[in-house]
């Protein structure tokens, strides 16, 4: 699995627009995304990697568990929207990371 780290970081308000453009951008030429959030980067590549995603780019980071989950639940719903997503469910519904420094909003491509 190839691993990209484009994260950007700021308020979510700054953020939403550009990577909005960017996931419309990437399922352009991939057809569908996933979107996560983690808290260890490197087990969730390993994960992802078995179950047959072809890359992983991150594409935010914050400190705030709170930002992360929200982030990922707007991504989410502005694929959903337009048909390229393929998350079963609306964001924060899949494992809880532990209490982390640092969190990861990421895309996978097959």
């Amino acid at each position: 699995m190839e691993v990209y780290d484009w994260a950007t970081s700021g308020h979510l308000s700054a953020a939403i627009s550009t990577l909005n453009r960017a996931l419309g951008q990437f399922a352009r030429w991939h057809g569908i995304v996933y979107i996560g959030v983690t808290g260890s980067p490197a087990s969730r590549e390993e994960e992802h990697k078995r179950s047959g995603w072809g890359e992983m780019v991150y594409l935010y980071r914050t400190g705030s568990r709170k930002y992360a989950y929200e982030m990922e639940k707007r991504l989410i719903d502005h694929c959903r929207s337009r048909g390229y997503s393929a998350n079963d469910i609306g964001g924060s519904g899949g494992r809880r990371p532990c209490q982390c420094d640092v969190y990861y909003i990421y895309m996978l491509l097959e």
